[in-house]
Formats: C-alpha cells, sequence, structure tokens
C-alpha cells in the first residue's frame, strides 16, 4: 500500500506571533501542528484563553500537551510565577485565534461547477465561478452573482437576488424577489422570505391572510443561522443591516429593521415593524413585541421580555425590560421577600398578609 502520511501544516510560534502581531513570551521555535480548546488539550496545538490571572492559567496548563497559548496582553503575572507553556501576548486572543485556524483548518469543498443534477431557470443570470450542488433549485430570473457557493437541496425562488461570494447550505430557501448582499451567509434550513403573519378578521370568512408582497433585504457580510425565519415585508422591506448575524432559530416578523453589527442569539424573537439599531445584541431567547425602537447599542440579557421601546444605549433585564442595576435590585429584594412576609404574619396576624 502507499504512503498513507498526512502532511500536518507546521508552523513555528514565532510566525504565529508575527502573523497577529503578537509578543512570544518563551520559546519562539516551538512548532504548532493546529489548535485546540483549552479545556481539550492537543499535543502540538496552540489554544487561546481571557484569563486575566497568571496564577489561574498556570493551574489550567499545567501537565497539558500544548504547544502555546494566546493570551491577553494584559494578563496579570505575578513575581516568580511559571507558566509552563509559551504564551503570545495580543490584544484580543479570539480575533487573533481567528487568523490562526486558516492555516490549520480548511473546510470541506463541495464539487466545484454546477451540479447536472440541478435545476436552473433557463433566464437565471449565473456569475463566474458559480458552485451550485446537487438537486438545488434556481428559478426565473434569478441572479447569482460571481463566486457564490450553492450547496445541494438549497432553493431560490424566482427573481432573488444573491450577491458575490455568499454561501447557501443544503436545504436554505431564498424566497421570490428576495435580496443578500455581498458575503452572506444562509445556513441549513433558514428561509429568507417567508410569509409574514399577518391576517385580517372577515365575518364570513374568519381569518384571511393579508397578502405578504414585500421583500427582504439582506446587506453585506449578513449570515443567517441554521433554521432562522426572516419574514418579507407586507407592503415594504424587511431590512438587516451590514455585517448583522442571527443565530440558529432565530425569528424576524415582516416589516422588521435591524441595523449594522447587531447580534441576535438564539430563539430570539421580533415581532413586525419593530426597528432594532446598531451594535445591539439580544441575549438568547429574548422575546421583543411589535412596532417598538431599540436603539444603537443595547444589549438585552437571556430570556427578558422587550414590551415597549429602549430608546437608550445600555444593558437591560428582566420581564418586562428595565436598566439591568434596576433588574438586580430587583432580584435582590424578589428573594427577600419570603422572609419580610413571614416577620410581617408574626406581627399582624395571618388572615391580615
Amino acid at each position: 500500500m502507499g504512503d498513507l502520511t498526512v502532511d500536518i501544516p507546521r508552523h513555528k510560534l514565532s510566525e504565529l506571533a508575527k502573523r497577529v502581531s503578537g509578543e512570544v513570551l518563551g520559546d519562539g521555535s516551538v512548532e504548532v501542528t493546529g489548535v485546540c480548546a483549552l479545556d481539550e488539550p492537543v499535543a502540538g496545538a496552540i489554544s487561546f484563553t481571557r484569563e486575566l490571572d497568571g496564577s489561574r492559567l498556570a493551574e489550567k496548563v499545567r501537565g497539558a500537551q500544548l504547544a502555546a497559548v494566546l493570551v491577553q496582553h494584559n494578563l496579570r503575572i505575578p513575581a516568580g510565577q511559571l507558566i509552563a507553556k509559551p504564551l503570545i501576548k495580543v490584544d484580543n486572543p479570539l480575533l487573533a485565534l481567528c487568523e490562526i485556524i486558516p492555516l490549520f483548518y480548511r473546510p470541506p469543498a463541495i464539487a466545484a461547477g454546477i451540479s447536472n443534477k440541478s435545476e436552473i431557470h433557463p433566464t437565471a443570470k449565473i456569475g463566474e465561478r458559480v458552485t451550485i450542488g446537487a438537486f438545488s433549485v434556481i428559478g426565473e430570473g434569478v441572479e447569482i452573482c460571481d463566486d457564490v457557493e450553492i450547496h445541494p437541496n438549497a432553493v431560490i425562488y424566482p427573481f432573488a437576488k444573491i450577491g458575490p461570494g455568499s454561501k447557501i447550505y443544503a436545504g436554505a430557501v431564498v424566497r421570490e424577489y428576495c435580496q443578500l448582499g455581498p458575503g452572506s451567509v444562509l445556513q441549513s434550513g433558514a428561509v429568507i422570505g417567508s410569509d409574514g403573519f399577518g391576517y385580517v378578521f372577515d365575518p364570513k370568512k374568519g381569518l384571511q391572510p393579508v397578502p405578504q408582497i414585500g421583500i427582504v433585504k439582506g446587506e453585506q457580510g449578513v449570515e443567517i443561522g441554521a433554521n432562522a425565519c426572516v419574514d418579507r415585508g407586507t407592503l415594504g422591506v424587511t431590512a438587516i443591516g451590514a455585517h448583522s448575524k442571527l443565530d440558529n432559530l432565530v425569528q424576524v416578523g415582516h416589516n422588521v429593521r435591524i441595523g449594522s453589527n447587531s447580534v441576535l442569539c438564539g430563539l430570539v424573537g421580533v415581532a413586525g415593524s419593530t426597528t432594532i439599531g446598531s451594535g445591539v445584541t439580544l441575549g438568547g431567547n429574548v422575546g421583543v413585541a411589535d412596532h417598538l425602537k431599540i436603539a444603537d447599542g443595547v444589549r438585552v440579557a437571556a430570556k427578558s421580555g422587550v414590551t415597549g421601546s429602549i430608546l437608550e444605549k445600555g444593558d437591560y433585564a428582566g420581564f418586562p425590560v428595565s436598566k439591568v442595576g434596576v433588574w438586580r435590585r430587583q432580584m435582590v429584594a424578589l428573594q427577600k421577600l419570603p422572609g419580610l412576609l413571614k416577620r410581617l404574619k408574626g406581627k399582624v396576624g395571618e388572615e391580615e398578609v
């Protein structure tokens, strides 16, 4: 049999430090052969941490078969403290790791070109270097720009437009007339442009659907997680700003507008016609009512309920939400309530409490 040895990439620590504009503490000649999680160490690999206490870091890496660790510049190392592994000090360890990962890992690529098992309408416009996987369907008048990658079983409805360099993973759907900007990503099962949830009561026929004839428009670098849904506008546009990210199982209602660089974590639900600013973070399972406004830079803690507009940047939590400092005091007071009631019963009689 032939030689089955895998050619493992190797890079000296000093080379990696130069790539991420970092400072080496220790032996820069150490060879790195991969990346790993700090709590799942792999021999020869580099990991990262946001730990700021050098003593705790020394304990974590003691005996681990790591090659090195990316750490923050302001890591505090007590005098005389020895850390068993070389370090690269950087401003942002996770960002630095993102720069290093491509040296060691390439995701599997689907077969380049257009599969003869795909179905493409003759009026569709297909750009250069486009990949379309088996059993995908490209509808009438669709525009697929250059360098787009469409995985198997995706469906692009008529007159939709997919911007250059975008990736559409298996089973994702882009409905009619919707638009995705350059470098967009749809994970498997995502649906862009599903009908908005709009009904009107007819005394003779019961609830009747309001025609949803708007679109979804995603700007550059938008990413939509697995099985997330973004409803088309009723009459206008549901808009997602540049570089905003929607996690798995997020629901965005019709005519919602989301600014740039905002993050909606898993299971977030946003009701129709709400406007969300730029740089907003909604934690997991946050619910947002309809026709509200959320200012730029707002952060809402997981499982909170937004029932009114938030017009001031800051951190919020609870149901209904309040500023996080107020919410914490409410939680402390709530924990003290049983003891307070017990004392009151002893003073005024149980029947009066």
